[in-house]
């Protein structure tokens, strides 16, 4: 599973596996390991896991979980305020639980949108304007 979220962080920030490994500070040669799916060795798990600012118990728990849960593991590792926003939503017995879930994914995939989309030039005023 390691493979699949270094891959992911790599083709992420747009690097060459040279340079990934350069970044996380592991020779090229235990990063190609490690994608494809060799064991590693605790070091260079550690460097990886401050690479991708993650906990290193998040990328060992992840090796026996599906892709999904892996990654949205990792995601709530890297940020603790959606994590804490998230267990805010499942605390007690709410039956109004997957509608909630259901609003929050919505909101962090919009979240998501706007961080890849490049906003209009001059807003949404100029646009009704038109």
């Amino acid at each position: 599973m390691i493979d699949r979220i270094l891959r992911y962080e790599i083709s992420k920030r747009e690097l060459s596996n040279r340079g990934a490994a350069r970044q996380i500070g592991i020779a090229h040669t235990t990063l190609e390991r490690m994608l494809s799916g060799s064991p590693a060795d605790l070091e260079s798990i550690e460097k990886v896991s401050k690479w991708m600012h993650v906990k290193v118990s998040t990328l060992l728990d992840i090796e026996d979980e599906n892709p999904t849960v892996a990654y949205i593991s990792s995601l709530l590792d890297k940020r603790p305020e959606f994590r804490d926003a998230l267990n805010m939503l499942i605390v007690g017995d709410d039956e109004n639980v997957f509608s909630k879930l259901e609003l929050f994914l919505e909101f962090m995939l919009y979240q998501n949108w706007l961080s890849t989309h490049k906003p209009l030039r001059g807003g949404v005023s100029d646009v009704e304007n038109s």
